[in-house]
C-alpha cells in the first residue's frame, strides 16, 4: 500500500536519469507498483473467514492475504509530519474479481522471518486489459465494489463510497495522529458486488529511529533498530530492502518481524540481493502495521494500517562502490550519472 496503494500509482518503474527518487520510491513503499491491484508482493499469512482475524481483544493483528488469493484491500496510511508538512492519514482501497497473476511475487530464498522475493517474469508481451500469467496473455482483473465503507475507532470516523472507477478514497480528519495507541479500529463494508464484512486494526505510535544511513555490505548481516511501541504490542514491523529499484530489478528482501525494536537480515540474503545488481538510492523501509483479512467472494480482502518511517525515501543504504545521483554534477571527476541513477 500499498504511500497510497499501488493501483493509484501505475507501473512506476523509473529508469530515466533526473526522475525524483521520492516520486519513484513511492511505488516501492506501496509494495511493488502494481497496476490495478492492491496486492503486496510476498504477502504472508492465511485468509480470514468472514469476521477478521485480530479482533478487538487479540494480540498481534497480522493476517495479510496470500498473494495468490489477494483480490484487494483497504489501507489506512499514516504519514508522519515533516518540518514543512503536517502529518495526515488517508484511506485508499480497491477490490477486484481475482488476483492479478502479473503482480504475484515469489520467494527465491527464505531465512527465518526474511525472504528474498523476486517479481514475476513473462515470456509474452500483453496489451491492456490483458495480463501475463507467466506464459500467455489472459484477461486482467475487473474492479468490483463492496458498498459503502466506514472506519471507526479514529479521532473522527470516516466513510468512503466507490468513485466512477470503483476505487475508494477518504482523507482522515480530526487531528494527528488519527487514533490513540492501542485503539481498536474497525473497517466495515456494507456489501456490494460481494457480501458485507468487517476487519480490525489497532492504533499505534509513529515509528521513531535515529538511523538515516545504514551500511549494506556483502558477507555481513543487515541490521536496523527502532523504538518499539509500548506494551502490549499489537503491531508488526514489515521491512523491505530494495537496492536496484531504479535499475529495473524486481527483487527485494522482505521481513515480517515482531515490532520489538531490532531486525537482523541474514548475510546470505544480503549477498543474494547484491548479486542481482545495485542501482542508485538503495533503500530500506520500516513499515509498522496491523493487517487483518477475510475470505470474501472469490478470494481474500485485507485491511492494513501502516506507517512508513521517512515516507517514500525510507532509510538510505551505504553500499561500497555505489554513488547515487540525479545528474552528472553529483558524480566525481569524469563519471556521469547513468539511467539507473548511479555514477559510473
Amino acid at each position: 500500500m500499498r504511500p497510497g496503494l499501488a493501483a493509484a500509482l501505475g507501473d512506476g518503474r523509473r529508469r530515466m536519469r533526473g526522475v525524483s527518487r521520492a516520486a519513484a520510491l513511492a511505488c516501492v513503499v506501496a509494495a511493488g507498483c502494481g497496476g490495478g491491484s492492491t496486492a503486496k508482493p510476498g504477502g504472508t499469512g492465511g485468509s480470514g473467514s468472514g469476521g477478521g482475524g485480530g479482533g478487538p481483544a487479540g494480540g498481534e493483528i497480522n493476517r495479510p492475504c496470500p498473494d495468490a488469493t489477494h483480490i484487494g484491500g483497504f489501507e489506512l496510511t499514516v504519514v508522519a509530519p515533516t518540518p514543512t508538512v503536517a502529518g495526515y492519514a488517508q484511506l485508499i482501497g480497491t477490490v477486484q474479481d481475482k488476483a492479478n497473476p502479473g503482480k504475484i511475487w515469489v520467494a527465491a530464498a527464505t531465512e527465518g522471518d526474511c525472504r528474498l522475493m523476486v517479481g514475476p517474469t513473462c515470456s509474452a508481451s500483453c496489451a491492456a486489459p490483458t495480463v501475463c500469467d507467466g506464459a500467455t496473455c489472459v484477461p486482467g482483473p475487473v474492479t468490483k465494489t463492496v458498498g459503502a465503507v466506514t472506519v471507526t475507532g479514529l479521532a473522527a470516523p470516516i466513510s468512503a463510497t466507490p468513485n466512477s472507477q470503483k476505487t475508494y478514497y477518504a482523507p482522515v480528519s480530526g487531528g494527528f495522529p488519527p487514533f490513540s495507541p492501542g485503539a481498536d479500529v474497525q473497517l466495515a463494508a456494507a456489501g456490494g458486488d460481494y457480501t458485507a464484512f468487517s476487519l480490525h486494526g489497532r492504533g499505534f505510535p509513529i515509528i521513531e529511529t535515529p538511523a538515516t544511513m545504514v551500511p549494506f555490505e556483502m558477507g555481513k548481516p543487515f541490521r536496523l533498530t527502532w523504538t518499539p511501541p509500548p506494551a502490549p504490542i499489537t503491531t508488526r514491523m514489515f521491512v523491505k530492502v530494495d537496492i536496484a529499484f531504479h535499475g529495473g530489478v524486481d527483487a527485494q528482501i522482505q521481513c515480517d518481524l515482531p515490532d520489538n525494536g531490532s531486525a537482523s537480515v541474514p548475510a546470505v540474503l544480503v549477498d543474494a540481493l547484491l548479486e542481482r545488481g545495485v542501482a542508485g538510492f538503495p533503500s530500506a523501509f520500516l513499515i509498522r502495521r496491523t493487517v487483518d483479512s477475510a475470505a470474501v467472494g472469490p478470494g481474500c480482502i485485507d485491511f492494513s494500517i501502516t506507517n512508513t518511517f521517512n515516507g517514500t525515501t525510507g532509510i538510505q543504504l551505504s553500499i561500497p562502490g555505489v554513488t547515487s545521483c540525479n545528474e552528472d554534477s553529483d558524480c566525481a571527476g569524469t563519471m556521469t550519472c547513468g539511467p539507473d541513477l548511479k555514477c559510473r
